[in-house]
């Protein structure tokens, strides 16, 4: 485990990153949710904390369990990512969320 010296987001290293930034608005996770149309009003919570996003998937009936395994899946993507290790497609993430290959 290491200890990072900034906040920069370290796959796109363009702004701050905090949980909602990591796993759901960094330009370079934005494939993942953009792949479905079911999560494009994930894009008009930018800015909100995760726990916020939550919420409104929740009280709008938007498959929240479905929205958990992805943000863990990216979550783990981007901690494979700092410790160097091989990562799943972007591309991909979507289909194993939903338990199908390819």
């Amino acid at each position: 485990m290491r200890i990072l010296p900034e906040a920069i987001c370290e796959n796109c290293k363009a702004e701050n990153e905090d949980v909602s930034y990591a796993i759901c608005f960094c330009s370079s996770v934005q494939e993942a949710w953009t792949s479905d149309p079911q999560w494009s009003w994930i894009s008009t919570m930018k800015g909100q904390p995760t726990l916020e996003i939550f919420k409104h998937a929740f009280s709008e009936k938007k498959d929240p369990s479905l929205l958990a395994v992805m943000t863990w899946a990216l979550w783990y993507r981007r901690n494979q990512i700092r410790f160097n290790e091989s990562v799943c497609p972007l591309s991909q993430i979507t289909h194993l969320s939903k338990g199908k290959e390819g």
